[in-house]
């Protein structure tokens, strides 16, 4: 995780201190894969809130491992979008299943940001959790068919106790670093 980070911030980096440095790069990496189907490993680090009392001190969920497909059509220096679909497994919560869509912009032929919205929902869990609508923003890059991104989330579902109509909200918020392939 730690390399995965480096080399996320050393990418960002070249692009807010030089674009000589960005120039150079891109010759070397003369083919960015920016439109396609991605694969990629997923690492979250999420808190978990609640509105219903539960007490998340040291039982934020832990995720166990997490995998994402999706498309992404990224244009260098102009509006595209991506889409995916990622299954997470988690301590102290169940497997979800997110569904995800983004508007990007191609900040040059490599980086990108990106923002849009989500929806999840919890596989095995009771009749009683629904999903809503949560949103992320980030960026990511594209090296030739290597791709790496880092997404600050909110993802957002409710819990119906089912009697008297009560519902509280179930929020997981943080940052979630994907790596991949696209092709």
């Amino acid at each position: 995780m730690k390399y995965c980070l480096a080399i996320y911030i050393v990418l960002i980096s070249m692009v807010c201190f030089g674009q000589s440095n960005i120039t150079s790069l891109e010759r070397t990496f003369n083919q960015h894969k920016n439109k396609g189907f991605k694969v990629a490993l997923v690492k979250s680090m999420f808190s978990l809130d609640t509105d219903f009392g539960y007490d998340s001190d040291g039982h934020n969920p832990e995720q166990e491992y997490g995998v994402l497909v999706g498309y992404q059509n990224i244009p260098a220096y102009d509006i595209g979008f991506n889409t995916q679909v990622s299954y997470n497994k988690y301590t102290y919560l169940s497997e979800s299943l997110r569904l995800e869509a983004n508007v990007t912009y191609g900040i040059n032929e490599m980086i990108h940001a990106l923002a849009g919205i989500n929806t999840n929902t919890y596989l095995g869990s009771s009749n009683n959790v629904y999903s809503e609508i949560g949103y992320q923003a980030g960026f990511g890059a594209n090296i030739q068919n290597f791709n790496v991104s880092l997404v600050y989330y909110v993802i957002n579902n409710s819990y119906d106790y089912g009697y008297y109509y009560d519902s509280a909200d179930i929020t997981l918020k943080g940052l979630e670093m994907a790596m991949g392939v696209t092709f």
